[in-house]
């Protein structure tokens, strides 16, 4: 069986979400201000989620990094204090908007996705450096129940309702397999707090119908964890 990574899945969801915006910001009417309201929304909720996520990563994950290769880490953590200076630097440019003429506003749109498209980049090899070098790391120096173990305090220090708003960005953006290995993860914590609150969200982004096909998935999953 494929060992425990803890960065592969929320990973692809933070790619879907950046890669939508890139595409939304890209055919953007600059003079429509419903829509750049949005994207401004949009912006700040895809980055308050990255910057979530790489404060997990620094809580839980950072210190089985760092007691084999701190070198690696402190790069990992300079990387993310780079990117918030991106990120902030978008928010005011989105902030701005509204004040500038027509034409200014068509310019800086284009500056915007520019720099958001620069940011995904940044953001691709970041995450490339952590599901390759990283794992390799871990893998070499912990077992599956080690990693399992810091991935549990992880889940355990998000409040069910902000996990509920992670599950809204997950689902549309996984198979059925990536979904059955979220519920295995999840039925490894004593609490079925979050498991109920995953499969609730489950049939009402896919329905009752996909819901089943993945618990049926997970059973499979579950019995070739035990027989290995």
């Amino acid at each position: 069986m494929p060992r425990h990574d803890v960065y592969r899945i929320v990973h692809k969801a933070l790619r879907a979400m950046m890669y939508d915006f890139s595409a939304r910001v890209a055919r953007v009417d600059p003079l429509d201000d419903t829509s750049l309201r949005f994207l401004s929304h949009r912006l700040t909720t895809i980055y308050d989620f990255l910057d979530e996520h790489a404060q997990h990563e620094e809580d839980f994950i950072h210190p089985l990094l760092q007691a084999c290769d701190n070198e690696l880490c402190q790069t990992l953590v300079h990387t993310h204090h780079g990117i918030d200076d991106d990120e902030n630097r978008m928010r005011l440019m989105f902030e701005e908007l509204p004040t500038l003429s027509r034409n200014s506003r068509i310019e800086s749109i284009e500056t915007i996705r520019m720099a958001f498209d620069q940011s995904l980049q940044d953001h691709l090899a970041h995450f490339a450096l952590e599901e390759q070098t990283g794992n390799q790391i871990l893998w070499a120096n912990y077992d599956d129940g080690q990693i399992l173990e810091a991935h549990l305090k992880l889940q355990q220090s998000i409040e069910p309702a902000r996990f509920g708003e992670w599950f809204d960005e997950m689902i549309p953006s996984m198979n059925a397999n990536d979904l059955a290995e979220i519920i295995v993860g999840l039925r490894a914590d004593p609490s079925d707090a979050l498991l109920n609150k995953f499969e609730t969200k489950l049939v009402h982004h896919l329905g009752e119908v996909a819901h089943r096909k993945v618990l049926d998935r997970a059973q499979i999953m579950q019995a070739g964890l035990r027989e290995d």
